[in-house]
């Protein structure tokens, strides 16, 4: 099995996980410079699922925060219970 310094196939990582969680370079480069080295080294197994699973867990951290921030105000009038189903944005992404 050759290691990933063999490999010819090459990895935009920050990129990688930047669009997939659609959050910026920046953010991107930030989560993934605060991971654990041992947790880090997983990348060189298996560079596409170490992507998908930064990806995947950024994600649900972003809908964890968007729903921890929801705060509910009493107003005057009233609002019909469509308005919790109606279809949400496709990205809550902050670029």
């Amino acid at each position: 099995m050759e290691g990933l310094a063999d490999s010819q196939v090459r990895y935009d990582l920050v990129g990688e996980v930047a669009r997939g969680a659609t959050i910026t370079r920046a953010s991107a480069a930030l989560i993934l410079g605060s991971i654990a080295p041992a947790v880090f080294a997983q990348f060189e197994l298996n560079p596409e699922e170490f992507i998908a699973q930064c990806v995947r867990l950024i994600i649900q951290v972003k809908a964890t925060m968007i729903v921890e921030s929801v705060r509910y105000n009493r107003v005057s009038g009233e609002y019909d219970a469509l308005i919790f189903t109606e279809k949400a944005p496709a990205s809550y992404s902050q670029t």
